[in-house]
C-alpha cells in the first residue's frame, strides 16, 4: 500500500512540472508574437538578409549626444572624386579640403593629392562637405560609431558662387563669411576687391547665410541665400559716433579724464581717454546690428563721475549730449594760452609743453604753424619747454596773462660729436658735457655725445672729482672726432 502512495506522488509532481513547462513556452510564444522587431540602423547592417530589413521598423535617427554617448573615437576616411566625366587630373595642382560638419561644431582636413582622407572624431551624425578650386561636394546623414571605420567617397561637382557688391563706402577692414543657413560654423570667406564681393567652392543649390562685419561698420547679415547668387546689393551701415562736452566752469580746467560709453554688462564699453581741455569728447560706437539700442554715457575724473542714458537710432548719429550743464560754447573764456613756435628747423614737428610747481599743466605736439598751449591759469608762472628732430631742447620761464600769449624759440640745430680717450692702460671713468649733452665714460675710449652744432668744445674731467678741462671740436667735419689726451 505504501509503495502504492509513492508511486501516486512521484506521478502527480511530474504531471505539475509538465504543465508549468508547457505553460511557460505559451507565454513566451505570445511574447515573440507580440514584440515589434528590434530597431537597427540601416547603415550598421547593409550585409543583412532583404527579408529581414524589410521587416524593420521607421529609422529615427538618434540625437548628436545620444551618439557621442556612445564612446569612443568614430573613424571616417575615402576618397574625394573627380566630377562625374572628368578625369582624375582634375584635382591636379588642387588640395581638397573636406569638413565634418554636425550642426554644433565642425572638424576639418586636408585630402592627399590623390584625394584621400582620414577623419578621427567624436562619435554622431555628420555632414561631408569637400571642396578643391571651382569643385565641391556633399554626402549628408553620415553616421559615425565610436570605436569602428566607416568608408566615405565624396564625388565633386561644379561649385556655386555667390556674389554681388557693397555699397556704402569700405570703412575700414571689411570681411564676409558664408554659413550652411541657420548653422554657426564658417564654412567659406569671400574675396574683396573695390566694393565687389565673391565667394566660391559652395554647393549648388544649398543655402547659405552671410555675416558682413567690419571695424568701422555695424554687422550685416543676409539671411538663406540659396547658391549660385549674383548681383547682392548689400549696403554697409557706419558705426555711430556720439559727440558731447562736460560743462565745467569757465576758464578752469577740465576735471573728465575719459568718457566711456557701455551698451551692456557683458562687453566693454567704448572710450575716449583723452578727452580735449575743452572737455569735448568724440566717441565711435561698435554696436552690432543696425537696431535701436540704449546706453549708459559715463565721464569720470577726479572726484568726478557723471552718467547718462542714451538712445542709439538704428541709422545715423545718437544726438549730442551735454553731461553737467551747462555746456559753454567757449569754455576757455576768462583763461590764458600760449602760441609757441619752433623757427628755424627742417622738421616741421614740434612739441611743447608747458608746466607749473602746483598746479596742472598743458602740453601739444603739432606739425606747422604754433602749438596752442590751453587751458592755461592767468598770472601765474609756467615752465615751457619746446623740442624738434634735429634742434636742442629749450626751456624758458614764463609768466602768463589772460587771453593769448605768443612764445618763439630758434631752433638750435644739433650734431653728432665722437670721442677717443688716449690714455696709458686702461683709461679711468670720465665725465664729458657739452651744451646738448652729458654723458659718462666708464672704462671706455669711445663715446658720442650731442652737441649744438654752434658749440666749439667738449669739456672733460677725470671722476670723481676731477678739474674740468676743455678739448676744440673740429668745426670741418661732418661727424667730428675729438682726441682727449689723459
Amino acid at each position: 500500500m505504501r509503495l502504492f502512495a509513492a508511486l501516486a506522488i512521484v506521478f502527480v509532481a511530474l504531471l505539475v512540472a509538465t504543465v508549468r513547462q508547457a505553460t511557460s513556452r505559451r507565454g513566451r510564444a505570445a511574447a515573440t508574437a507580440t514584440s515589434p522587431t528590434p530597431e537597427v540602423e540601416d547603415d550598421v547592417a547593409e550585409d543583412a538578409p532583404p527579408a529581414r530589413r524589410s521587416a524593420r521598423l521607421p529609422y529615427v535617427a538618434p540625437a548628436a549626444s545620444d551618439e557621442s554617448a556612445r564612446g569612443g573615437v568614430a573613424h571616417l576616411h575615402g576618397r574625394v572624386l573627380p566630377a562625374p566625366g572628368r578625369s582624375a587630373d582634375t584635382l591636379d595642382n588642387t588640395t581638397p579640403v573636406v569638413v565634418a560638419d554636425n550642426g554644433v561644431r565642425s572638424f576639418t582636413v586636408y585630402a592627399t593629392d590623390d584625394g584621400r582622407f582620414s577623419l578621427h572624431l567624436p562619435p554622431g551624425r555628420y555632414e561631408l562637405i569637400a571642396s578643391a578650386d571651382q569643385w565641391s561636394g556633399f554626402v549628408s546623414n553620415v553616421v559615425a560609431h565610436g570605436g569602428t571605420d566607416r568608408a566615405i567617397d565624396i564625388q565633386l561637382q561644379e561649385a556655386a558662387t555667390i556674389s554681388g557688391v557693397l555699397r556704402g563706402g569700405l570703412p575700414g577692414d571689411v570681411g564676409i563669411i558664408a554659413r550652411f543657413a541657420g548653422r554657426a560654423n564658417e564654412l567659406r570667406v569671400a574675396d574683396i576687391s573695390d566694393q565687389h564681393f565673391e565667394i566660391t567652392g559652395l554647393l549648388s543649390g544649398r543655402h547659405y547665410d552671410l555675416e558682413i562685419y567690419s571695424s568701422h561698420a555695424r554687422t550685416v547679415n543676409v539671411r538663406d541665400v540659396t547658391a549660385s547668387a549674383r548681383d547682392l546689393d548689400i549696403e554697409l551701415v557706419p558705426f555711430p559716433v556720439l559727440r558731447g562736452a562736460f560743462g565745467f566752469p569757465r576758464g578752469g580746467e577740465c576735471p573728465i579724464e575719459t568718457v566711456a560709453v557701455t551698451l551692456s554688462a557683458d562687453r566693454d564699453g567704448d572710450k575716449d581717454e583723452n578727452v580735449g581741455h575743452d572737455c569735448r569728447f568724440e566717441i565711435m560706437l561698435r554696436v552690432a546690428e543696425a537696431s535701436v539700442q540704449v546706453a549708459t554715457v559715463a565721464a569720470t575724473g577726479a572726484g568726478w563721475h557723471v552718467e547718462q542714458t542714451i538712445t542709439i537710432p538704428a541709422r545715423g548719429d545718437p544726438d549730442p549730449v551735454c553731461l553737467n550743464p551747462p555746456c559753454l560754447a567757449n569754455p576757455f573764456e576768462g583763461s590764458a594760452r600760449m602760441l609757441v613756435t619752433m623757427e628755424g628747423h627742417d622738421n616741421s614737428f614740434t612739441t611743447v609743453r608747458a608746466t607749473t610747481k602746483d598746479g596742472p599743466g598743458s602740453d601739444a605736439s603739432c606739425t606747422g604753424g604754433a602749438c596752442v598751449l590751453e587751458p592755461l591759469t592767468p598770472n601765474r608762472n609756467y615752465q615751457v619747454t619746446a623740442s624738434a628732430a634735429g634742434c636742442q631742447e629749450e626751456v624758458r620761464d614764463v609768466a602768463v596773462t589772460a587771453g593769448d600769449n605768443t612764445l618763439r624759440f630758434t631752433c638750435r640745430r644739433q650734431r653728432k660729436v665722437q670721442g677717443l680717450l688716449r690714455a696709458a692702460g686702461a683709461p679711468p671713468s670720465v665725465e664729458v658735457r657739452c651744451t646738448g649733452g652729458l654723458r659718462n665714460v666708464r672704462q671706455s675710449r669711445l663715446f658720442a655725445i650731442t652737441c649744438a652744432v654752434d658749440d666749439t668744445a667738449l669739456q672733460y674731467r677725470v671722476l670723481p672729482d676731477g678739474v674740468w678741462h676743455s678739448a676744440a671740436i673740429p668745426t670741418d667735419e661732418d661727424l667730428p672726432l675729438v682726441e682727449i689726451a689723459l
